[in-house]
């Protein structure tokens, strides 16, 4: 429906994909729709194991822009054709990644609808390999919403895609199974000369037999994908969750080990999941041959020449017999469990003594051997990745770059060199000297403490758990923190649409005019929200955000007639048409928002990037330094050079 383009962001140096719809289907009402669809469902995940969504527009030729997550590696298609079918254990590590990627989206309301071989990535990503990242929501919609029944991939889609049966996440639970049947013996479960032969198979045929060459695959494994092929939704597994529970009863039973035994365990019975986790082996005794420990194994002797990967895997020894090596278990253990926790740099204000990852790598490090720098020096390099990683993430979100620069700060600590968190930062060596020291021996102030708790809620993986961990924060912190931080921490909340009766059919025409009284400069940007205009910003936030840019205009006009104070519905109404081109009319609202903000260097750089956009070089270099004068340092500095470079200044 489209092209895809390999980006870098100007600013900040992230590879992006970007999706452009094709210039034949921009006019398709259908095809727009699909296209909005996608960019809105993938956008509220939120989860590692799926592909972000960090952008969405209109292009000046009316056709519609995405920009997405770049996924490096290979798709699970050109690996099964490159490889060959998986073995059991990479095939329950890669799927109980998927599991995960699909339970957040289910959690959210979505169904992906076309889980497919070619829409699971699998790449090095933040120095882990076989990282999975689903890709293509296209046809997702809301659950029950509406059934489309022409989408989907025939080879894949479950009995329930020809009837008038309501979709929910066990229809994609039937494509995961056809998808980890085709891994394991080269072919879907149902083939056939045409579309409608496959399809009445889905529906009428009995489960083929799973026959695999591989004698290593558990019978439990092959009772789960058979479950999940089950004519009847009902028959299935309840969720993704208790699939990949599943999937870990079959690896237990199978005596397997994977590079991703490190997962949390899937969100289950409480009794269930503590036996689970007791039986299941852990990463880091897996390591043996993928990893750091390669060398440790031959330091001590272990025979590895000519053996093949899966023997010197059942032969891993326990460590507990080699002291050396067990206090590096130890370390990068002890290293691990902090990050998990997001104690990167950072301890818990309310343990300002627990262990952090920078600590304990230090500690690690001083154990003076080669075995221990080599795990050190991998363990810096994966913790820099997912800073950085961390660091990109937040700084698509709304209010999010003050914290995004706390992640790109903490990465620099791990590897000083790393970009583009070096660029954005530009720590001084004085300064990072300091930052040094006092994560050495974790001499934070309380209020440092407070200032970065943010950022282990962002960490969270999941949207749901961002949000839960950041009203924890707001509610306990309230009273120590800054106002000014405060607003800063209400910026990240996502704001649900209020329910309301209003019809949404009348556009809102470039020619509405507004009255704007005169308010007191300095007036809170992000206020704590209790006027009558409150569930109008709300719903336009959401409206826009999710593409619908002509409700939000309305939206944001009503709630002005009622506020005419309301700096968010000045700054929205700034935003939207500026997302539409209207870089004029943009420029004039966020004039306006400036005037009742006060100092607000946001809202400057935004005014800034629209005298920009209508090539008013001089009044943006005017609103940057501004901005800069007022705290927005790095945004500033980037946006500066850039207006020389185009003055020649």
């Amino acid at each position: 429906m489209g092209v895809v383009y390999e980006a870098r962001h100007v600013e900040i140096g992230r590879r992006a994909a970007i999706k452009i719809v094709a210039a034949s289907l921009a006019e398709d009402p259908a095809a727009v729709q699909d296209f909005r669809a996608e960019a809105s469902a993938s956008a509220k995940i939120g989860a590692p194991n799926i592909a972000d969504v960090f952008d969405f527009a209109v292009l000046d030729d009316g056709r519609l822009m995405m920009a997405m997550e770049f996924v490096p590696g290979r798709s699970l298609r050109d690996i099964h054709l490159a490889d060959g079918c998986l073995p059991p254990g990479r095939l329950i590590g890669l799927f109980r990644q998927v599991c995960k990627g699909l339970a957040a989206a289910h959690e959210a309301g979505l169904v992906h609808r076309d889980i497919k071989p070619e829409n699971i990535m699998i790449g090095e990503i933040a120095g882990r390999q076989d990282t999975v990242k689903l890709v293509d929501f296209g046809i997702a919609t809301i659950l029950g919403e509406r059934a489309v029944r022409d989408a989907g991939t025939p080879c894949y889609m479950p009995p329930e895609c020809m009837n008038a049966e309501a979709i929910d996440g066990r229809y994609d639970i039937y494509s995961v199974g056809c998808v980890m049947y085709e891994m394991l013996t080269g072919n879907p479960p149902y083939v056939d000369t045409s579309v409608a032969a496959v399809l009445h198979r889905h529906m009428f045929d009995p489960v083929p037999a799973l026959v695999s060459e591989d004698p290593t695959v558990p019978h439990k494994l092959v009772e789960v994908i058979q479950r999940c092929l089950a004519k009847l939704p009902e028959d299935r597994y309840e969720s993704m969750a208790e699939l990949e529970a599943a999937l870990c009863e079959a690896q237990i039973e199978g005596k397997l080990r994977t590079s991703w035994d490190d997962l949390p365990m899937p969100a289950i019975d409480p009794d269930r999941q503590a036996k689970l986790q007791a039986k299941m082996p852990t990463r880091v005794a897996v390591r043996g041959v993928s990893g750091w420990w390669l060398p440790v194994l031959l330091a001590f002797g272990v025979a590895v020449g000519g053996a093949t990967t899966r023997p010197l895997l059942a032969a891993v020894p326990t460590f507990s017999t080699f002291s050396a090596a067990s206090e590096i278990e130890a370390a990068v253990i002890r290293v691990h469990e902090s990050a998990a926790l997001a104690y990167y740099v950072y301890p818990p204000v309310d343990d300002p003594q627990a262990d952090t990852a920078y600590r304990v790598l230090i500690q690690l490090e001083a154990l003076d051997s080669d075995e221990a720098a080599e795990a050190a020096s991998l363990l810096r390099a994966e913790l820099a990745s997912t800073l950085v990683r961390l660091g990109d993430e937040t700084w698509s979100k709304s209010g999010g770059e003050p914290f995004a620069l706390d992640f790109y700060i903490q990465a620099i600590l791990f590897d000083p060199m790393i970009e583009p968190a070096r660029t954005l930062v530009g720590m001084s060596p004085g300064e990072l000297l300091a930052l040094r020291r006092k994560a050495n021996t974790g001499d934070f102030s309380d209020a440092e403490l407070i200032a970065v708790e943010p950022l282990q809620a962002l960490a969270e993986p999941t949207l749901a758990g961002q949000q839960a961990k950041l009203e924890v924060i707001r509610t306990l912190r309230g009273a120590q923190r800054r106002a000014s931080a405060t607003a800063q921490l209400d910026m990240l909340f996502v704001i649900e649409p209020a329910t309301s009766g209003r019809s949404n059919s009348d556009v809102v025409s470039d020619s509405d005019v507004i009255s704007v009284s005169a308010v007191a400069p300095g007036s809170a940007k992000t206020q704590v929200r209790k006027g009558p205009a409150d569930s109008l910003v709300a719903e336009a936030e959401v409206a826009r955000t999710g593409a619908r840019l002509w409700a939000a205009k309305k939206l944001y006009l009503r709630a002005l007639e009622l506020e005419p104070q309301r700096v968010d519905a000045l700054e929205g109404l700034g935003r939207v048409y500026f997302e539409q081109g209207k870089y004029a009319k943009a420029a004039t609202y966020y004039e306006l928002a400036v005037q009742r903000s006060g100092r607000d260097a946001e809202l400057r750089i935004a005014l800034g990037d629209a005298y920009f956009a209508k090539r008013d070089y001089a009044q943006a270099l005017e609103q940057y330094e501004q901005a800069k004068q007022h705290g927005s340092r790095v945004k500033a500095k980037i946006r500066i050079a850039r207006v020389e470079q185009r003055t020649g200044g």
